[in-house]
């Protein structure tokens, strides 16, 4: 036999002995076409995360045990082209040590450097100018945003597995990048630059994997940190925008002019010295103006006022929890401008405790109460706060904002200016003061109205525009459950129906009348039957005095749910207060029933709820009831005079029906049949009322007419009492 070919043989046999070699190809030019940055250096460093991905996490144990698509899709990338082979042909040992020389190879190759897309290089550069991001941190979200893009790398990061907790997250991608793990969890700690300035978050609720834990601040911060970003503020776009202009004057707020100068002078001063932890908390009803208050502040001080979006470029809402970060972001890329941030309908994020949860898997509460103290106390720029209420906001919260106030509705005289304002040239003043004299009338409201008004106007409509203006008005008041706006003439023309001289009351009405102008208070029980006048009497006191009449029946205030009458109550007080009204009670019985018969614990809270306001209240209350032996004892001490309204007397029944009959144009038989009306007893001012109200539909043309319609009214009453006899009798 040759000796070579023996030789051969030999060599052959000693070759089926041995395991074969891990064997390793190149990057080929279509592998690096389809990644984002096709240089073969940042194909190298995808190779070498991926590869430290394998050797340093549970990824390991799928290379060794399984095959699976994902699995030749990552080889393939690596170039490892007999790996199933190897790994069928050698133990666990053997494979760790090949990948371990590949891996020293590759990072020998490369300089033990790390290699961005260009793009995305240029970016984070221009970012960290404005975050402070170092090196490291410049790193790693580096990483995070190609494990958002790169497929490939998302897929090898699959292969660690699902579940993952913040401890494993830093445990497996501190060795693929080549930090130590007490490093990259100071660098993605909650006290970290990248958490703190919004950047990164973690959702350790999702049961995904690597790519999945990593919340980036929006979906579309990926995209744009791989495009030419000249001005890095383009990563913020859909959350967080320029305000619009406001359309409101500072003589709008002519009733927090105070308000306004307190913030404007404090917000100056903070801006010229760069003070962090500035906030103004603003709250109160919808459609006051708060929002509109916060772009006059901006606009007087000359400043740009950024909004925290409420909805992305598509129109979807965001959440609170991503409206809270783009907050924090925005601190540092506004802080060199003379900017305030708007951050409206903020009581979303005050409120709702859970929604920061996955932040933090020991305590949910503490560490939302903590991320949100340290933002009020750290933000760089002056912030303004808009909320509807702060009912369920932390006191913590509260103490931390420099200035916090509530904005009222506008008094009559603010609502009337901006009625005119708005409605200019389309509406007549007649309507334009009934509507004013709505205390539900808002500048929203007006606003709104007024918009779709002219709209209608520009297309030369033959409808009534005064009639519209009311019907869109009241549309809305109806929806709020206000009382809506009068839409017959009379209520318009505002005519006086009222006239002290046509009440019978135990005590001069004119006389309380100077007392209330003099204190400024009073709390008065009117009591006596239906239609005496004494909710008129109320509504006459408030125009006497110029104040606004704020008025609740016990259908306002009377509520099915615990707790939920006790908070009306407490609610109309405050109003009252803030509007500086006077706050009338009809039906008053309904809420001050005698306690010690009562065997409802919630009737006893009611009680003790008004008595309480009333105590409180340094405003004028009248409250009025047909029912005075029902009301509780205590209640009526609480009250200054209690005044009875009684059924008129003759001589007023006479006066009164020759007035009516004047304004009905009845001239004929007035003095034969007003001697009739004397004889009538119970008679009221409602009585007479009903029969101007009666004339629209049915006309009276004689006294004799009115009389039949008063004698019926009275026939109709329960209670009939008595005339008083003889000199008792008032003339």
């Amino acid at each position: 036999m040759d000796i070579f070919a023996e030789e051969l043989k030999l060599v052959e046999a000693i070759e089926s002995e041995c395991p074969p070699a891990l064997e390793c190809s190149a990057l080929t030019t279509i592998q690096l076409q389809k990644l984002i940055d096709s240089s073969e250096e940042y194909g190298m460093t995808l190779r070498i995360w991926m590869l430290r991905t394998l050797l340093y996490t549970p990824a390991l144990e799928q290379f060794n045990r399984s095959s699976s698509f994902t699995l030749a899709q990552v080889c393939e990338f690596l170039g490892l082209e007999n790996y199933e082979s190897f790994v069928h042909s050698n133990n666990l040992s053997a494979l760790l040590a090949a990948l371990k020389v590949k891996q020293n190879e590759w990072e020998s190759s490369l300089g033990h450097a790390v290699v961005l897309p260009k793009r995305i290089k240029i970016n984070l550069d221009k970012l960290s100018e404005i975050v402070a991001l170092s090196e490291n941190e410049k790193l790693v979200l580096g990483f995070f945003i190609l494990l958002h893009t790169e497929e490939i790398l998302s897929d090898c990061c699959n292969m660690i597995g699902n579940h993952l907790n913040e401890f494993l997250l830093v445990k497996s991608v501190a060795p693929v990048l080549g930090l130590e793990p007490a490093v990259l969890n100071n660098l993605l700690g909650t006290q970290s630059t990248l958490r703190k300035s919004g950047l990164i978050q973690f959702d350790m609720h999702n049961t995904g994997t690597l790519r999945y834990c990593i919340d980036l601040i929006t979906p579309m911060f990926v995209s744009l940190m791989l495009k030419d970003q000249q001005n890095m503020c383009e990563i913020l776009q859909g959350l967080v925008h320029q305000a619009s202009a406001g359309h409101l004057r500072s003589v709008d707020y002519r009733h927090v002019k105070d308000r306004l100068k307190t913030v404007k002078t404090y917000l100056m001063h903070a801006l010229k010295s760069k003070d962090s932890g500035v906030n103004v908390l603003i709250y109160g009803m919808n459609g006051t103006g708060k929002t509109q208050f916060a772009k006059l502040v901006a606009q007087e001080l000359g400043c740009t006022l950024m909004e925290v979006s409420a909805c992305n470029e598509a129109g979807d809402p965001i959440s609170a929890t991503r409206r809270f970060r783009s907050h924090r972001l925005a601190q540092p890329f506004f802080s060199q401008g003379h900017t305030i941030v708007l951050f409206d309908e903020c009581e979303e994020v005050f409120d709702s405790a859970p929604m920061f949860a996955a932040d933090c898997d020991k305590s949910p509460t503490a560490a939302l109460k903590s991320y949100i103290n340290q933002t009020l106390e750290s933000n760089i720029l002056p912030t303004i706060w808009i909320a509807n209420s702060i009912d369920n906001f932390d006191l913590a919260y509260i103490r931390r904002f420099a200035i916090c106030f509530e904005m009222n509705m506008p008094p009559e005289t603010q609502r009337l200016r901006l009625l005119k304002r708005a409605f200019k040239g389309i509406v007549n003043q007649k309507t334009l003061c009934a509507a004013a004299k709505s205390p539900a009338i808002s500048p929203a409201l007006i606003s709104k109205s007024a918009t779709v008004l002219k709209t209608i106007a520009k297309n030369k409509t033959t409808l009534d525009l005064n009639q519209v203006a009311l019907q869109l008005l009241n549309d809305k008041l109806r929806i709020q459950g206000a009382t809506e706006i009068a839409m017959n003439d009379d209520a318009i023309a505002d005519k006086p129906r009222f006239d002290p001289a046509f009440i019978h009351c135990d005590a001069s009405l004119p006389d309380i009348l100077d007392g209330m102008r003099q204190n400024g208070q009073g709390r008065l029980i009117l009591f006596g039957p239906p239609g005496t006048g004494k909710t008129e009497a109320g509504k006459w006191l408030a125009k006497s005095l110029g104040l606004p009449h704020l008025s609740f029946k016990a259908s306002d205030l009377l509520s099915p749910f615990v707790g939920e009458c006790e908070q009306n109550i407490a609610a109309a007080f405050k109003r009252a207060g803030q509007t500086k009204a006077l706050l009338q009670f009809d039906e008053v019985d309904s809420f001050l029933s005698q306690r010690a018969q009562s065997n409802q614990k919630w009737t006893i809270t009611m009680v003790n709820q008004i008595l309480t306001e009333i105590d409180s209240f340094e405003g004028i209350f009248i409250a009025s009831t047909n029912r005075i032996s029902d009301i509780d004892e205590a209640a009526l001490r609480r009250f200054d005079m209690c005044l009875k309204f009684d059924f008129l007397t003759s001589a007023q029944s006479l006066r009164l029906f020759k007035a009516t009959c004047a304004e009905l144009e009845i001239k004929s038989d007035v003095e034969i049949w007003g001697a009739s009306v004397q004889k009538l007893i119970n008679l009221t001012p409602g009585d007479f009322a009903q029969i101007l109200r009666q004339s629209k539909f049915v006309k009276h043309h004689t006294a004799q007419t009115v009389f039949n319609a008063l004698h019926k009214a009275t026939s109709l009453k329960k209670s009939t009492g008595a005339r008083p006899m003889g000199f008792i009798q008032a003339a």
